[in-house]
């Protein structure tokens, strides 16, 4: 009789140590989050937002462009055109952090690339006709600070 259970033993043990295997850790509770990353993280998302109005509203009033251009002559005798233009398709980068000088407020950035583009041309017309192509680019970093993190982000006055 004991012959016959040991095979039915065995698998009883085995079973019970696959079950203890597989059982599952409970999650660990969320950490409680610090207060002022929630701050810096609100902020962020409203820096982000106020990034994409800020780059609109600087699109909109670029004066140059292929129409509105600066023309030179070059040593060889043709003519340069060329303007600058915010890239399009790329987000804005954008960082905030706490005033190390003044409690409470804190200071955001944007930086976002600026196109040179040019074209050649034998007449200052057919530089300004085209086709334009990008031959540098810059980081431009624009810094705006809001004295509390209930003020809206805005366009320095």
């Amino acid at each position: 009789m004991t012959r016959n259970l040991l095979p039915l033993l065995l698998f009883l043990l085995l079973l019970l140590a696959a079950t203890s295997a597989l059982a599952v850790e409970p999650a660990p509770a969320p950490a409680a989050q610090d207060p002022e990353q929630l701050v810096l993280d609100d902020l962020h998302t409203r820096l982000a937002s106020f990034a994409d109005q800020w780059l609109a509203t600087l699109r909109r009033s670029q004066l140059s462009g292929p129409g509105n251009c600066e023309i030179t002559r070059g040593a060889d005798g043709r003519y340069v055109a060329r303007y600058q233009h915010i890239q399009d398709g790329v987000a804005p980068v954008c960082l905030v952090r706490a005033s190390e000088l003044k409690p409470g407020a804190y200071i955001g950035s944007i930086q976002y690339k600026v196109e040179m583009l040019e074209c050649a041309g034998d007449t200052p017309q057919a530089a300004k006709a085209g086709p334009f192509e990008a031959v540098s680019r810059m980081t431009m970093n624009e810094i705006f600070s809001i004295q509390s993190k209930d003020a809206p982000w805005c366009a320095p006055k």
